[in-house]
């Protein structure tokens, strides 16, 4: 009788959190979009497989729209004001002629992407806003997050939609799009050419991609040692570990002595190779506007001790054995070692200025939520009570951070969303994108 009753509930809870997702998602679409992916990761297959895909392609949809108009009624100021100034300059020709005639200094993407939209959109200013957000959240929720775990997946997205800091996609446009191209590119690694032509558009964005290169490079070979089994004695995962310490206690030791940060970009300005990028350090050193990353300084030492014990579990398990090889394994290094050069880069740049930190390691403070693909994967390791509590305890603070994200711009303390109210119905979504394309 109670295995009959736990089966009943196990069949009828996803379809109970589907109905109340779009109950939710009616009424308040920004909130509505967690549920229904809760029940897209909870969801079983029910004998028609087609149906199955359909339905969760449909509800990811749902999602990309509810989060597209959202980040495109971002207030336009400051950075996004200085885009759409170039994208009405350009005003739909080829692009090598709007690079002709600009006097920013920006990438050649951007202007590419701009005459295409501005055709796409006709002119309008929130329709270059609408497609720009369409297309790096398309490439987050259908690729990356995917690409990063397929049995995660839904989870990786509500993570990664949690995250406030996610929401600057129209702000840091080019650096943004750069990010995603270059996850894009590490998570297609097994179709070369396609990998290579998502790095190569990251570096079109935005030249700082350039310094992912090594990361990329390695995920391009990373399929070369697939299944080849061998001893090894996994000294990646000890050298890892010592790395990672060295790295954090470097930055704290470099974020605490601003004095010496000034006097390595007093070096840099007399070498002109370094001239520009120690002016922007200056200008970064000297700001005193705080970037709202508290949450992220709480989240990533939490995440960073997860990686610390997981790798550890792994050096102790796999140490002097004959193991198998494989890309999955690769890659798992690979995002280890992408993850230890942004806490590095986080850590030295939060303790100088919150902007230099968002800017210097905006692929952890943006995509945070993908690194937890790796407590998810390796749970095992860690114990099911640990992992679920981890889990919980992750979630629980996601949610109060995104929950004081929307409250704060409804009180109008940040930038403002939806024209300040960012707790409309459905209705008032469709309202906005209908009458400011």
């Amino acid at each position: 009788m109670n295995i009959r009753i736990a089966q009943k509930v196990e069949v009828n809870l996803p379809i109970l959190i589907l109905v109340l997702g779009l109950l939710v998602w009616v009424y308040v679409p920004i909130v509505g979009i967690f549920p229904l992916l809760l029940f897209v990761h909870l969801n079983k297959s029910y004998g028609n497989k087609k149906i199955e895909h359909l339905i969760k392609n449909i509800i990811l949809l749902i999602v990309l729209f509810t989060v597209t108009v959202f980040c495109c009624s971002r207030e336009i100021y400051l950075d996004t004001a200085v885009y759409l100034n170039e994208y009405k300059r350009c005003a739909g020709d080829y692009f090598v002629e709007c690079i002709e005639q600009t006097s920013e200094t920006f990438e050649p993407a951007f202007y590419f992407l701009s005459s295409l939209f501005f055709i796409i959109s006709r002119g309008s200013e929130r329709g270059f806003l609408f497609l720009w957000s369409f297309t790096i959240n398309f490439l987050t929720i259908f690729i990356i997050c995917r690409g990063f775990s397929k049995k995660y997946h839904a989870l990786l997205v509500m993570l990664t939609l949690c995250n406030p800091a996610f929401y600057m996609q129209t702000f840091l446009m080019r650096q943004f799009m750069a990010v995603s191209m270059f996850l894009c590119a590490i998570v297609t690694r097994r179709k070369k050419l396609l990998s290579c032509f998502y790095f190569i558009a990251s570096a079109l964005n935005h030249y700082t991609s350039l310094i992912y290169l090594p990361f990329f490079l390695a995920a391009l070979i990373s399929g070369k040692n697939e299944n080849q089994a061998k001893k090894v004695s996994n000294n990646y995962w000890r050298n890892y570990l010592l790395l990672m310490v060295l790295l954090i206690c470097l930055g704290f030791t470099s974020s605490a002595n601003k004095t010496l940060f000034g006097t390595i970009l007093a070096a840099l300005e007399s070498t002109s190779i370094f001239s520009t990028a120690a002016q922007k350090g200056g200008f970064f050193l000297k700001q005193d506007n705080p970037g709202g990353l508290n949450g992220h300084s709480v989240l990533i030492p939490i995440i960073s001790t997860v990686y610390i014990y997981i790798a550890i579990q792994l050096y102790k398990q796999r140490n002097l054995k004959s193991l198998r090889l494989n890309e999955s394994e690769n890659f798992d290094k690979i995002v280890t070692s992408l993850y230890s050069a942004q806490v590095f880069f986080f850590v030295v740049a939060r303790g100088i200025d919150d902007q230099f930190a968002l800017r210097l390691s905006l692929l952890l403070i943006t995509y945070v939520g993908l690194f937890l693909y790796l407590p998810l994967e390796k749970h095992l390791l860690l114990g099911k009570l640990p992992s679920l509590s981890l889990l919980i305890m992750i979630c629980s603070f996601m949610t109060l951070f995104f929950g004081n994200f929307l409250y704060n711009i409804s009180i109008g303390n940040l930038a403002n969303f939806l024209e300040g109210e960012p707790f409309i119905s459905l209705p008032g979504y469709i309202d906005y994108i209908g009458s400011n394309w």
